[in-house]
Order: structure tokens, then C-alpha cells, then sequence
């Protein structure tokens, strides 16, 4: 079991997480995603990165319990007032861990 801890100092488990992997597409760069992301992440104290692709996609690593990444995915998916999200790809990842979550 491995242990992970937030910027605020607490401490919470990683033995039962998933790490899923979303490409998202659509007016996403431009309108605040990235931040929007940001947030939501924290709000369910989901690991990862969130940054923008030069195709005009943004890329999310979310490693959280599966509870937690359906909230997260749930509000990515409706995102921020002026994105527009086309279509999201998702893929579930092994063997790879985040500590916090940053806007790349």
C-alpha cells in the first residue's frame, strides 16, 4: 500500500486507486479548462496533471478511488461556462502515481 498526502498535510490511502488517462476535445483551451480542472480535482482529492495538446485537445491524468474519479469525470465532462466538449477518450492506467494534482 502506498500513501499519498494532499498540499494541506493530510494524509489518505492509494491502495485501492485508479488512474484513468482522458483526452478531451473540443473548445477546451481558451475558456478556463485547465483551471475548472484543476479545481474539481482538488474538490475530490484526485492526483494527476492536467495540460493542453497542440491539437487543440487537453490531456488529464486522474489517479483517485473509483468514487471520486465518477464525480471528477462527471463535471470534467460538463466543464466550464464558454467550453464546449465534443467527445472525451479514456483510458484506465496501471502502475503509475501522482502526488496533487498540477496544471502542466
Amino acid at each position: 500500500m502506498s500513501i499519498g498526502s494532499t498540499k494541506e498535510g493530510q494524509v489518505y490511502s492509494r491502495c485501492c486507486d485508479i488512474m484513468l488517462k482522458l483526452i478531451v476535445k473540443g473548445r477546451v483551451q481558451g475558456v478556463f479548462f485547465r483551471d475548472f480542472t484543476k479545481m474539481v480535482a482538488d474538490k475530490y482529492k484526485i492526483s494527476g496533471t492536467v495540460k493542453n495538446l497542440r491539437n487543440g485537445d487537453v490531456e488529464i491524468f486522474a489517479q483517485g478511488d473509483e468514487k471520486s474519479l465518477a464525480k471528477f469525470e462527471e463535471e470534467v465532462r460538463e466543464g466550464p461556462p464558454h467550453s464546449r466538449i465534443n467527445s472525451i477518450e479514456k483510458k484506465i492506467l496501471r502502475d503509475q502515481e501522482f502526488e496533487g494534482f498540477e496544471v502542466v
